[in-house]
């Protein structure tokens, strides 16, 4: 699997989206963007960024901003002060990296100590 695609399988594993980790990263760099700027900039359609900011605005990660010229004016989105937002930028980032390759179940078990309940005997 590419790189793009093994951040897609990610985020949508984590994120419930696939598209979320690069609309994160992509606003996290404007700073505030309405959602056809950020489908521009990533390469995502303009629905599926939508979508992502939807669900980042219920979850309080960002914020729309006041309309400048009525209801017919863009619409920007920010990212919301405060530690969320930094803890999903990270997340993203890990996502995307393929050197953040996780070890597999079994030895993040074994290392923490942890014991599952579920963890068949060898």
């Amino acid at each position: 699997m590419d790189r793009l695609g093994e951040t897609r399988r990610r985020s949508a594993a984590l994120f419930g989206n696939e598209k979320t980790a690069e609309t994160v990263l992509a606003l996290d760099e404007e700073g505030a963007a309405t959602a056809q700027v950020l489908a521009a900039k990533t390469g995502i359609s303009y629905s599926l960024v939508r979508d992502a900011l939807i669900r980042l605005t219920a979850g309080g990660a960002i914020r729309q901003l006041p309309r400048a010229g009525g209801s017919r004016s863009p619409l920007y989105y920010q990212p919301a002060p405060g530690d969320l937002w930094a803890a999903l930028v990270k997340a993203a980032r890990a996502i995307g990296n393929p050197s953040s390759e996780s070890p597999g179940h079994d030895v993040a078990l074994r290392d923490t100590g942890a014991s599952p309940s579920r963890r068949q005997p060898k």
